[in-house]
């Protein structure tokens, strides 16, 4: 009986490595497995729901206690278990001896100019950052920060995207931007940047009083980089299919800041930001079950830092 099982076992183990082979070889595809770190094009995934389609795609089961606080970040790992663990992964598991990292593929900046490796959306339009199939509420407001992690902000209020001097108070920042997410609707809806503030001595010699921005307010023009010392911002409006307005965010040339960068966008942790409501959790599994993996469907609010 047990060669039986692991007879079984061993046919699903192959099954998974042709799929990667003939898949994950391919550059288009969205995700892929790599030791010690990631490969050029691919960045670490620190969403849990990314991380549960991600492996999804690539043919693999929740390890026991998925969610365990191992360190790290997504990865396959058998869990101690050799060959029976061969098809895990686990949320935190890629510090763990002999565990694979889950890369989700980035795309590829839109010029030169811009490190961003996300589209910039032009004003008035809906606008998206693709998470490579990554599953979530398709509203809630999709962030990458300064080494590349992706993730979903799924509560709502105010949240530090920068703050330089990463830990100086907020009354002797260089540069903070503050961003409010509200739900355009009931409980657990879909959650867009509705307002953004941004402030700090750098802000103020450029503007006094600093930079705030309303979803709501009339725009024409098309959006220029502002430029906070050597540090470039944008502001886009965009619109869901429905017609609401929301705010976008850009940064670049973070790495020349000077100083250590916090916020959501920079150092800071971004566990607490990401993690749903308790009342939220179930229509999230819903969605993760139901989800088109090649079209969100509606427009996202999207925050993106870049250290060139």
């Amino acid at each position: 009986m047990i060669l039986c099982a692991s007879a079984h076992l061993g046919a699903q183990v192959q099954a998974i490595n042709i799929k990667y082979d003939s898949q994950l070889g391919n550059p288009s595809d969205a995700y892929t497995l790599a030791t010690g770190s990631c490969p050029p094009g691919y960045a670490a995934i620190s969403s849990t729901s990314e991380c549960d389609a991600a492996a999804s795609a690539l043919g693999l089961t929740p390890g026991p206690g998925v969610s365990h606080a191992w360190g790290g970040g997504c990865a396959k790992w058998d869990g101690g278990w050799g060959a029976w663990g061969s098809t895990w992964y686990w949320y935190y598991g890629s510090t763990q001896a002999s565990a694979s990292l889950i890369c989700a593929k980035m795309l590829a900046p839109t010029s030169a100019a811009s490190a961003i490796p996300i589209p910039t959306p032009s004003p008035s339009s809906s606008s998206a950052l693709p998470s490579s199939g990554g599953v979530a509420a398709t509203g809630d407001p999709h962030l990458q920060n300064i080494h590349g992690e992706r993730f979903d902000v799924m509560k709502p209020g105010r949240h530090v995207l920068i703050h330089i001097p990463r830990g100086e108070p907020a009354k002797s920042t260089l540069l903070r931007v503050e961003a409010e997410a509200n739900r355009l609707g009931g409980q657990c809806s879909d959650m867009y940047f509705q307002r953004l503030n941004v402030t700090g001595a750098w802000a103020e010699a450029t503007q006094p009083g600093g930079y705030h921005y309303e979803s709501q307010s009339v725009v024409n023009e098309t959006p220029d980089w502002i430029s906070f010392g050597k540090l470039k911002l944008k502001v886009v409006h965009g619109r869901t299919q429905q017609g609401t307005p929301y705010l976008n965010f850009y940064v670049k040339h973070l790495g020349r800041a000077g100083h250590a960068v916090g916020g959501l966008l920079g150092e800071d942790d971004h566990s607490d930001a990401e993690a749903p409501p308790e009342a939220c959790v179930q229509r999230l599994s819903l969605l993760a079950r139901g989800a088109d993996t090649n079209n969100h469907g509606s427009a996202l609010s999207v925050a993106v830092a870049s250290l060139e």
